[in-house]
Order: C-alpha cells, then sequence, then structure tokens
C-alpha cells in the first residue's frame, strides 16, 4: 500500500490530501522509529496547529464538496512541506 492508500473508508485518501493542499494546507509525513516517537511527534504538530484532515474533509462535504476520485496526480512535491495530519 502507498502512503496515501486506502482509508478507513476502503478508498484512496489521496483526493482528499490533494483538496487540502488545494486549499492551501501542507502534508507532513514523520517516519518515527518507535510509537513513542511517533506520539510525541503527533502530539507537537497537533500543539503547533496541524488539523486531522479526515475531520476538515468532513466538514468540506457538508459545505458542498462533492469529494474526490481519489486521483492524486495534480499533488506537487510541495504537498510535503508544512503542517497538516499525521496518521494514528
Amino acid at each position: 500500500s502507498g502512503l496515501f492508500g486506502p482509508g478507513s473508508n476502503g478508498h484512496s485518501e489521496a483526493g482528499t490530501y490533494a483538496e487540502a493542499v488545494r486549499r492551501g494546507g501542507h502534508v507532513v509525513v514523520v517516519d518515527a522509529a518507535n510509537d513513542d516517537q511517533a506520539g510525541k511527534a503527533k502530539a507537537l504538530l497537533y500543539e503547533l496547529g496541524a488539523i486531522d484532515v479526515e475531520e476538515r474533509a468532513a466538514q468540506w462535504k457538508k459545505d458542498g464538496w462533492k469529494g474526490s476520485d481519489g486521483d492524486a496526480a495534480h499533488l506537487s512535491g510541495n504537498a510535503a512541506q508544512g503542517r497538516s495530519q499525521i496518521e494514528d
């Protein structure tokens, strides 16, 4: 599976992340050595203002966003800079 593989709903999350980037967000990937480091990184990112992309996408859908087709072709290299969600 890839970085933006199937989410909890079985669909690719790539389109959701692409939408977050389109709306001005950024994606951060943390490659932690263990669960303790991952937890610390997650806590720090949230402290610095990271958002939960799935929660934000739910709000976008309430506001009329139709979702995505899962196509991440428009994600650029810049998508890996900045802040966003870190997976559990």
